[in-house]
């Protein structure tokens, strides 16, 4: 490691430095990685973004079942799960 790289935590390089090839991990090997240089992850994303995905699924299905015909669907309320 870099004398410059000790106090900065987990960032990438040129090429020529072996972390820029992070970029390529599989996700269990940058998790093995992160765990073994202790460092602390999330692996849920936020529950805002869930929900915002949820929402859209729930819109697109609704817009395909409509026919896509340029018919206007209407969004409706949902509890925490995203259910309606």
């Amino acid at each position: 490691m870099l004398q410059s790289c000790e106090k900065k935590g987990l960032h990438a390089h040129h090429p020529r430095d072996c972390l820029f090839y992070l970029r390529d991990f599989d996700v269990k090997e940058l998790q093995d990685f992160l765990t073994k240089k202790q460092e602390q992850f999330d692996v849920e994303p936020p529950k805002e973004q869930v929900k915002a995905a949820k929402k859209k699924q729930r819109m697109l299905k609704r817009a395909e079942a409509a026919g896509e015909g340029g018919q206007e669907v209407k969004e409706e309320d949902s509890d925490e799960d995203g259910q309606l």
